[in-house]
């Protein structure tokens, strides 16, 4: 196993083109590639080393079936290599294999596995294959800002595809379609972010869904999103980071199988505007749905004990509220700022501090069984009617009810 170059090329100017190829990941070799060079066989190979065919000028590569391993950056920079076949026979791959290659547009994996950072940059890469892949390594396919199709729908014969790395498809900006088997259980952070023209399909079906079997979706998973119209959450999830749909323009409809949310998890989707929460869901993370300012509608659970810090802040179009009675925490500034919101009803001891702040339309609050209010609790609410306070009230907070000028 040797660089191209060293087989093919001369180590002094003969019309060729210079190529610099790396055998280790310090050491080079440069030589001149003949010129006219474009398509290159390789009949007998078990690995191709470091570097083998770093910025060579060729435009086709067959590999052979008795290949095993594939070090770090084999067509590394190759610019001119329009197409990539990985035979089956493959399962070793190191890092960086063919990215920041300007030319490759379609790409077949037909190996278990593959490298991190594969693809990376590839910004004519339109259409991945990807039918026995185990997993989506890191980076595969991060920067790839053409690719419009990547399919992961599988044939039984092969084993299942169980994870989508890190970054594996972040900023691709043109992906529109990728096909997701149920087999899915991780998607990691970022493994979509900024995939602003994304559609997501499983195999089985052409819904908007997320596979069934996914238990983790990593922080920012589907970040800035913005074709995500419809999302059906599986019940199997169990483990959500923050900001996983957060900056989805034109998210309206959000169905939830399971009862786990994550912090920030919708944060700024300035679409959505029906909301119920399955029953069994018992908490809101903090700044879970702040700043969703078309969500008219708001249905939680009777199994809620928990609203956390910013959970509805600024959310503009709300105009009513039901909060059960098996609400046992409610945190700082829940529903500060919406200013659309007239009535809220709670059978909960506690409102707390600046949970109704500068919700300048609020005109009633059912508080029947309170015992404590918090400082700041209803600031800046001009349009406050309710002047009964209950006689199970206990404590005020600091300017609870400063600027209710009604």
């Amino acid at each position: 196993a040797s660089t191209f170059g060293y087989v093919f090329g001369t180590t002094e100017y003969d019309g060729g083109v210079r190529t610099v190829s790396y055998y280790t990941a310090s050491a080079t070799y440069t030589s001149y590639i003949p010129a006219t060079l474009r398509n290159v066989i390789i009949l007998d190979e078990l690995v191709l080393q470091y570097g083998a065919f770093y910025a060579t000028p060729i435009r086709n590569v067959v590999l052979p079936e008795t290949l095993i391993a594939i070090q770090d950056k084999v067509f590394y920079n190759s610019d001119t290599l329009t197409s990539l076949s990985i035979p089956s026979s493959v399962e070793t791959f190191g890092t960086l294999i063919a990215a920041e290659c300007d030319s490759i547009s379609t790409v077949t994996i037909e190996s278990l596995t593959f490298g991190t950072y594969m693809f990376q940059n590839n910004i004519s890469l339109t259409t991945a294959s990807l039918l026995s892949a185990e997993a989506i390594p890191a980076y595969a396919f991060d920067g790839c800002t053409s690719l419009t199709m990547a399919n992961l729908n599988q044939s039984v014969d092969v084993s299942p595809c169980t994870s989508i790395g890190a970054y594996a498809f972040r900023n691709c900006s043109s992906l529109v379609t990728i096909l997701l088997p149920n087999t899915i259980e991780t998607i990691g952070a970022y493994a979509f972010y900024n995939c602003t023209a994304l559609s997501l399909h499983l195999s089985s079906e052409q819904t908007t869904v997320l596979p069934t079997n996914l238990t983790t979706l990593g922080d920012y998973a589907f970040y800035n999103c913005d074709a995500l119209e419809h999302i059906l959450l599986p019940a199997n999830l169990s483990s959500i980071g923050t900001y996983v749909f957060a900056e989805n323009d034109i998210l309206s409809t959000v169905t939830f199988k399971g009862t786990i949310l994550g912090t920030y998890m919708f944060y700024n989707d300035i679409s959505l505007k029906d909301l119920s929460l399955k029953d069994g869901t018992t908490n809101i993370p903090g700044h879970a749905f702040e700043s969703c300012t078309s969500l008219v509608y708001l249905q939680l659970p009777n199994t809620l004990t928990t609203i956390s810090t910013y959970a509805f802040n600024n959310n503009s179009s709300l105009k009513t509220v039901v909060i059960p009675a098996s609400v046992t925490t409610v945190s700082d500034h829940t529903f500060s700022n919406c200013s659309a919101l007239r009535y809220v009803t709670m059978n909960n001891t506690t409102i707390g501090a600046y949970m109704f702040y500068n919700c300048t339309m609020l005109v009633d609050v059912d508080m029947d069984h309170v015992t404590s209010i918090g400082e700041y609790a209803f600031y800046h609410c001009i349009a406050f009617q309710n002047k009964t306070l209950p006689n199970t009230l206990l404590t005020i907070g600091a300017y609870a009810f400063a600027q209710c000028y009604s």
